[in-house]
């Protein structure tokens, strides 16, 4: 419509088109589009920020470019408004130039094309700088050059169009302009679609999630035919190896055994349907972030499942819950139960292997050396060449683990017959499984990933005693590390439950952070239904510093009363005086 107004010179055409997108960046609540939290949502349930976000910002950062200047512009507040939006859902999202693979739907499984992964989203990042405040506009160029002086040539040689070299071209330019620090360090909650993020500055992990209100992942248009288990609590490790989740990846890896997952085996078939969209019986599906730690959690339900249209005999259930540290992340899981023809399994992980490095895999009980073996250990090291490339494994308490090293080939075209390629690709893979069995009960598991680790440090981790597993259960999951003054609960149970001098009246997520002169309470809902919490703190006594609106304290039962209604997942904080 734009177009055809400028063409035609007709101000009310070119009048409506500015006027109509200022819908299409206003938060909603429900459905798709952007939410508060940072979401993005498309097809109703599936988180779209790296694909369909895409190519909103773009679309709308062409209208504004085009408008600025003219009678027509939008004003200051709602390209402000537009500008916040990019920043939050996409900044944390972005690895090395790259939207991560969670936030592309049904897209992971087209062939890359001969440009780079992510150019475009470095394109629309500085269209939308050039028309933000001051502030905000250095924030998305520090940002930008921070990614694109890895491969400056390439966005020189390859450009989107001329405006595009411009922009690039100035940045690179711009001396005022360092893009020596990464753009986004800490954790953060994307309640709205069930995602979360961590990034460091040594390494970025993603989890992927769903729920009763998000799909476990889309399938269509002959797209995405092996993705039945990418929400299945996948979780993503990006350590600087240069080939994790890449081109090479889709194709290669195993889908039944995506790491991170607690999957039913059983052998499905190519989603061959016009569209496949499943979600969960459950609402407890989500967490609490602060800083650089976070604790997240997932009630894991396949009754319902169906593949092509037809309805499964899964019944697999499961309590997966993560408690995130600055280096580390403590993985539990409980109550694990289900019927299967297969094997019922927990992913610890599932590595793609540079094989520019050189690997070794080292356990408790000492080098590997076969390719396929199964033994009980303490830890397990994938060690590298390059220190920050190794992860190590840690295990409380020590656990059989099925270890697999594959070679494996496959081509886009076998996984998205709509945008095919038969090149062949080929990965080298490590695989980490805890087979729970065809039949289990109650089962769990509890495992540590710890990327950078070394020997010392493996041998050292349970020697040290620092980690409290203070219950793994169907009803309560918790951690406790007291040297860095950390404490992590969930509370699965509708009444909630009591552990750790902490008591809370329904299911919450729930977070303690000691600090030299304060304690910080982080909570959540992640049922989100709205409910009022009543929590009591072995603390209460204490000066209370600061509450989140909604919270309240009780003198007489002196427990704090939390009102979730409306917070859609996200956190309330209670922060208390500790001197």
């Amino acid at each position: 419509v734009l177009g055809l107004g400028i063409l035609q010179k007709d101000e009310n055409k070119i009048e409506c088109a500015s006027n109509s997108i200022k819908e299409v960046f206003q938060l909603v609540s429900q459905g798709d589009g952007f939410y508060s939290d940072g979401s993005f949502i498309q097809h109703n349930k599936i988180p779209y920020t790296g694909a369909y976000g895409n190519v909103l910002i773009n679309g709308i950062g062409q209208i504004l470019a085009l408008t600025q200047g003219s009678p027509f512009e939008m004003d200051n507040q709602s390209v402000s408004n537009f500008v916040n939006i990019v920043e939050s859902s996409f900044l944390p999202l972005i690895y090395q130039g790259t939207m991560l693979p969670s936030v592309n739907g049904r897209s992971i499984s087209r062939a890359p094309k001969d440009d780079q992964m992510g150019c475009s989203t470095m394109y629309n990042l500085l269209t939308v700088a050039a028309l933000a405040p001051v502030d905000v506009q250095k924030k998305l160029q520090e940002a930008v050059k921070y990614w694109i002086q890895e491969n400056p040539d390439y966005y020189l040689n390859n450009p989107r169009n001329y405006n595009s070299l411009q922009l690039v071209l100035s940045l690179l330019a711009d001396n005022t302009i360092s893009g020596q620090k990464p753009p986004f360090i800490g954790t953060k909650n994307f309640s709205s679609m069930d995602r979360f993020v961590q990034s460091t500055p040594n390494y970025l992990l993603n989890l992927s999630l769903y729920s009763n209100r998000i799909y476990s992942f889309e399938a269509g248009n002959g797209e995405n035919k092996h993705g039945w288990h990418t929400g299945d609590g996948m979780l993503y490790l990006y350590n600087n190896d240069g080939v994790q989740f890449g081109s090479s990846y889709w194709p290669t890896v195993d889908p039944y055994r995506l790491p991170g997952t607690t999957v039913d085996t059983v052998a499905l078939q190519d989603e061959a349907s016009y569209f496949t969209t499943i979600t969960s019986l459950e609402t407890w599906v989500g967490g609490v972030a602060s800083e650089n730690q976070a604790v997240m959690g997932m009630s894991l339900n396949k009754e319902g499942t169906k593949n092509n249209g037809i309805l499964l005999p899964m019944n697999l259930r499961a309590k997966k819950s993560w408690f995130i540290l600055d280096n580390q992340t403590i993985a539990l899981g409980a109550g694990i139960s289900g019927d299967t023809t297969a094997d019922i399994e927990t992913i610890v992980d599932n590595r793609l292997l540079n094989t520019t490095y050189h690997y070794q895999l080292l356990s408790s009980t000492g080098l590997i050396n076969t390719r396929s073996e199964k033994e009980k250990m303490d830890w397990l090291l994938l060690q590298s060449n390059q220190q920050k490339v190794s992860i190590g494994y840690i295990f409380p308490t020590a656990q059989e683990i099925r270890l697999q090293s594959e070679k494996r080939t496959g081509t886009y075209a076998a996984i998205n017959t709509a945008f095919p390629s038969d090149t062949t690709y080929t990965g080298d893979y490590w695989k980490f499984i805890i087979n729970h069995g065809k039949n289990p009960i109650n089962a769990s598991y509890a495992y540590v990933i710890f990327p950078g680790a070394t020997p010392d440090i493996l041998k050292n981790y349970n020697k040290n005693k620092d980690l409290k597993i203070l219950s793994n259960t169907a009803s309560i999951q918790a951690v406790q590390m007291d040297k860095v003054g950390y404490l992590g609960i969930n509370f699965w149970e509708s009444s909630g439950g009591t552990i750790a001098g902490i008591t809370s009246d329904k299911p919450i997520s729930f977070m303690k952070q000691t600090k030299a002169k304060e304690i910080l309470y982080t909570i959540s809902d992640p049922t989100q239904s709205n409910e009022t919490v009543h929590i009591h703190l072995p603390q209460t006594s204490q000066n209370i510093l600061s509450m989140s609106e909604g919270i309240s304290f009780d003198e007489v039962t002196h427990s704090f009363i939390v009102d979730f209604s409306g917070s859609a997942g996200q956190a309330k904080q209670i922060v208390l005086g500790s001197y």
